[in-house]
Parts: structure tokens; C-alpha cells; sequence
């Protein structure tokens, strides 16, 4: 038997739908801004990394407190460059173009920042997630996209499952990709019809509520393409559309955190 309560959502249609910043209290969260976002593939080659941080927390550059690497095929290799700061922002400007087809890492130690309270936390994104020390985020300039994130949301009427992508992605394909699977018998639930938040996030609405007593496994399956009509990498190796590249990822129905882009939990093998 399916785990869902309640009955049937309506289906949603595929349409692109406008996302506003929460009101209320200001974030104290100590990233506010990043760019390009934590697990971003297909950036350009004449990217600048920016980071800024919440008002009145400064950076403090130089000792190789803030450094950006090449990380591709396990290497961890300097990428020679300028850091610019002034008060919480900061940027990384490489001496020469980013070499295509590779991964990449910006790190910053402890010690690079001072200031006011705040807490270590992203809140470049919404949900907020806890960062560590050092702070590290990836992205590459591959073609390859892969599922940066995926959230279980309490909305009106029921629940959402909202799956961010690495890159702009082919909504159609995409969309008939993501499935929602029984963790047990590994039945499809019903989703609703994907909306599509920008051109790399989408939302699905389940048929009725999740069970919070129940495993459930959130599936993309290979079939989903970039916008480029690149095929999915799954298992994040840097090659698309293997054929053990569908991702598969197993939550309960009242976990908030399907997938982290902060890498604090990993997608597993399919069934």
C-alpha cells in the first residue's frame, strides 16, 4: 500500500512560477549571497567567485585564507588569483579563464573572517543549511547537470517536494524524470503536474500528504536533461547519462532535508 494520507491534490500545471524573499527579521546567517551557487555546474569559464556575508561580518583576505582550487579528478591545485574585499563582500578574480571541463572549489579558512555575532549558516538559498569550517563551495565548469538539492515543504493544501538542478534544465523531460517512489515496495505515488520556479527548480505536489512514519525514495532518472540536452549525471563523476546515473534518495515523510547542496547527505542506489 502507498503511504499517503489524505486525498488527491489537484494537479498543477506546468507553468513558471514567480518565487518573492521571505518577509520578516533579517537572516543571521553568515553567508548571504554566493556565486555561483554550491554544486553549480556549466559555469562560465569568466566566472568570478562572490561571496558576501551578512552586514557588519568582514573579511579578512591574504595568508591564503581564502583560496580557490581545482579540484578535478581528486587534484587540489591553486588557481592563481586576485581577492577584492570590501566590508562583507568579497571576490576571487582569477589571472587567467577557468579551464573548461573541470571542478572547482572556493575555500575560507576561519580565520578570514571578524566581526558581529552570527550564525554558520547559508542563507544564499532558501531553506537556510548549517555550514562548517573551513567553508567550502564546489561548482564546475562541466556541461554535466546533476540534482544540487532536493527539500520536503509544508505548504497550503499539503506538501511539496521541491528538487533544485545544477543548471537550467529541459522542462519536459526533466519534469516526466522525477518520480516519487514507496520505500518499501517501490510503487510511484502520484505526483501533481511539475511548476517550474526558474529554469533550474521545480516543484512537485504528492497526491495526498506523506506518512511521517514511512520511507519514501525521491528518483530522477537519467532521462532528465539539461537545457543544452546534456543527459543527467546521477552519481556526480563528471560523466552524463551512464547508465548508473539515475539518483536516487531515501527520506521520511516529515524530513525536511531530501538532499542537502551542502553534501550532508548522499544520494543512494536506486532500486
Amino acid at each position: 500500500m502507498i503511504g499517503l494520507r489524505s486525498t488527491a491534490l489537484a494537479a498543477l500545471p506546468l507553468v513558471l512560477a514567480l518565487t518573492l524573499p521571505a518577509c520578516g527579521e533579517e537572516s543571521m546567517a553568515l553567508v548571504q549571497q554566493l556565486r555561483p551557487l554550491n554544486g553549480t555546474t556549466a559555469v562560465g569559464i569568466n566566472e568570478k567567485p562572490l561571496l558576501k556575508l551578512r552586514d557588519r561580518v568582514i573579511i579578512l583576505a591574504g595568508n591564503r585564507r581564502v583560496v580557490l582550487y581545482d579540484v578535478t579528478k581528486g587534484a587540489k591545485t591553486t588557481v592563481a588569483g586576485e581577492i577584492s574585499s570590501e566590508g562583507a563582500l568579497l571576490i576571487y578574480g582569477p589571472k587567467a579563464t577557468l579551464k573548461s571541463d573541470h571542478d572547482f572549489l572556493l575555500e575560507v579558512q576561519k580565520g578570514a573572517v571578524g566581526g558581529d555575532e552570527y550564525e554558520l549558516r547559508d542563507a544564499s538559498e532558501q531553506p537556510e543549511e548549517p555550514l562548517s569550517w573551513p567553508l567550502q563551495f564546489r561548482f564546475s565548469t562541466r556541461s554535466a547537470p546533476k540534482v544540487r538539492a532536493a527539500y520536503l515543504e509544508e505548504v497550503k493544501g499539503g506538501q511539496r517536494l521541491t528538487v533544485h538542478f545544477s543548471q537550467n534544465m529541459e522542462p519536459v523531460a526533466t519534469g516526466q524524470a522525477v518520480q516519487l517512489l514507496d520505500g518499501v515496495t517501490h510503487q510511484a505515488i502520484p505526483l501533481g503536474a511539475p511548476v517550474w520556479a526558474s529554469e533550474s527548480t521545480v516543484y512537485l505536489r504528492p497526491s495526498g500528504v506523506l506518512d511521517g512514519t514511512l520511507l519514501y525514495t525521491l528518483k530522477v532518472a537519467v532521462t532528465a536533461r539539461s537545457a543544452d540536452n546534456t543527459a543527467l549525471d546521477g552519481d556526480g563523476d563528471g560523466v552524463a547519462g551512464e547508465a548508473k546515473d539515475n539518483f536516487c534518495v531515501g527520506f521520511s515523510g516529515i524530513q525536511k532535508v531530501v538532499f542537502s547542496r551542502m553534501a550532508t547527505k548522499k544520494p543512494s542506489l536506486c532500486p
